[in-house]
């Protein structure tokens, strides 16, 4: 028999050439540390080192994190709130900004755009699961809408949160 037959999941196996390994660096306080070339780190794959090529990204961004908040992602929100530190030391880094929108029926902003990660974290632990309605398209006409505003030399992102349909937008 096969394993497919066996309910096991199919394996493929190929070569990869290219493996995307993006890395922060703080200190001992949190804070970012820059300054620091390929030549600092070193990378294994299967107990060898491999060569490191680095391409360094400035170009700043700016994010809104829209979360689905109504009461059918209350046992979810608790993880959905620990991405805060994400955001900041992974995503947006220390030119870069994000919001955070919350969305059942209603839009609310819980934090309007920074850098600061506590003020993102802060803003997600403030996400409650709310009504029973989902406006997923009026949130991304407002996320659309706040990052319209941003710098013009921001890459503009949008992070949906949220199930894959809509449930009461107005839009």
């Amino acid at each position: 028999t096969t394993a497919l037959a066996q309910n096991e999941p199919a394996r493929i196996s190929t070569t990869v050439n290219l493996v995307v390994a993006p890395v922060t660096v703080v200190d001992k306080d949190g804070q970012h540390v820059s300054g620091l070339d390929g030549k600092d780190f070193t990378l294994f794959d299967n107990e060898k080192a491999q060569d490191i090529r680095v391409d360094v990204s400035f170009v700043p961004i700016s994010m809104v994190v829209a979360v689905q908040s109504n009461d059918s992602v209350e046992v979810i929100l608790p993880a959905i709130k620990k991405i805060g530190p994400l955001i900041e030391g992974l995503v947006i880094g220390t030119q870069g900004e994000a919001a955070i929108l919350a969305f059942d029926h209603r839009l609310r902003v819980m934090q309007q755009f920074t850098n600061d990660g506590r003020l993102l974290t802060a803003g997600l632990a403030k996400i409650n699961a709310g009504s029973s309605t989902s406006a997923m398209i009026d949130s991304v006409f407002e996320s659309t809408r706040m990052l319209r505003r941003r710098p013009q030399g921001h890459r503009k992102i949008l992070l949906l949160i949220t199930e894959s349909r809509d449930g009461g937008s107005e839009g």
